[in-house]
């Protein structure tokens, strides 16, 4: 039985589509990391922003009644921080999985002469 002949430059092509791919792969997992690092990052400086806001408030707020409002006051900013650079983080994400409208075919108008 007769191997099949391949052309002579296709182990060549394979190897360099195979680089292309890798490279692209690494590129890709680059982005990721860095998209990533930027969210921790904001993450922990809302943390670190929290963690200062409630030394502050213990430490100089000496009534009762307010300690609790300011501590629930810091909270409700924190949860709705996270919440926010969550959301346009995961946003811009898929904003770019989306094609711009810019890019869609555009449709003829009805022409509003004819009536």
């Amino acid at each position: 039985m007769k191997r099949p002949r391949w052309p002579a430059g296709s182990a060549s092509d394979l190897k360099g589509w195979n680089e292309v791919i890798n490279r692209e792969s690494w590129q890709a997992l680059q982005g990721l990391a860095l998209d990533l690092l930027g969210v921790v990052v904001a993450l922990a400086v809302i943390m670190v922003g929290s963690v200062l806001w409630r030394i502050a408030v213990v430490r100089y707020v000496t009534d009762a009644g307010r300690r609790r409002l300011l501590l629930t006051a810091r909270s409700v900013v924190i949860t709705v921080a996270i919440a926010l650079v969550l959301i346009f983080h995961f946003t811009s994400e898929m904003a770019a999985l989306v094609r711009p409208r810019s890019a869609l075919p555009r449709r003829a108008s009805p022409s509003r002469s004819r009536m």
